[in-house]
């Protein structure tokens, strides 16, 4: 019950304040469960709100329900997590970001690279906002590396996931990889270089037609690059 209450309380406390954030909202988002309310509502206003219709002041929004969530709610501790990064990364509060993500397990995390990756990401996006290219291409060229290591330590599974994966809906860590190592390197060396070198695995038979069609949409999305959406 008295979960219950926070739960409205919050709630109340976001549509008096912020109304702006919330108002013409069609979504119905029901339940009884603080941390499940916290956890979507904060992922609601960031991914509907901010990133989709560019509302900035839902971060707040945001930033208040992953604040009260984060102390109580440990089945959802990691999710609520990096979303605070993102939350943070959004409010270009980029400082913060990398002090904050000292406090996250990155522990049995399936994609083994993911930490170092993104706390360059958050300096690289530091370094873009404050005009310092070339500090921010040695970020990314940092990650570059990491990426190519990864996958180069695993080119057993790359090739057999390359090949046969279906990427829509597999979220393997070597597609994660790929995915990211393509859209950085496409960030640091243009959309050119980064398409003719999958067209030459796909006209190669390196990768198949699903593969070479995600990865030309992920090189695509780098213009994104400063929207930091958890990966």
């Amino acid at each position: 019950m008295k979960n219950k209450s926070i739960v409205f309380i919050v709630l109340f406390l976001l549509t008096g304040c912020l109304t702006n954030c919330i108002q013409r909202t069609s979504l119905k988002i029901v339940s009884n469960n603080f941390c499940d309310s916290c956890n979507k509502w904060s992922g609601y206003y960031f991914y509907h709100r901010y990133y989709l219709e560019g509302y900035d002041n839902c971060l707040d929004s945001a930033l208040m329900l992953i604040d009260e969530a984060l102390p109580r709610c440990e089945e959802e501790l990691y999710d609520l997590s990096i979303r605070k990064l993102a939350v943070l990364c959004g409010k270009q509060e980029y400082d913060k970001a990398i002090s904050f993500m000292d406090s996250i397990s990155f522990v049995g995390h399936n994609y083994s690279c993911y930490e170092p990756v993104i706390r360059r990401r958050i300096h690289a996006m530091k370094c873009q906002s404050e005009g310092d290219i070339p500090e921010r291409n040695r970020y990314l060229q940092e990650i570059i590396d990491i990426l190519e290591n990864f996958l180069a330590n695993n080119a057993g599974a790359v090739d057999s996931v390359w090949k046969n994966i279906d990427w829509e809906y597999h979220e393997d860590s070597i597609v994660l990889a790929t995915n990211q190592y393509y859209l950085y390197l496409s960030v640091l060396k243009g959309w050119g270089c980064t398409d003719r070198k999958l067209d030459s695995l796909y006209y190669n038979g390196i990768i198949n037609q699903m593969g070479f069609e995600i990865l030309q949409s992920t090189c695509a999305s780098g213009a994104e690059f400063m929207v930091f959406k958890g990966i």
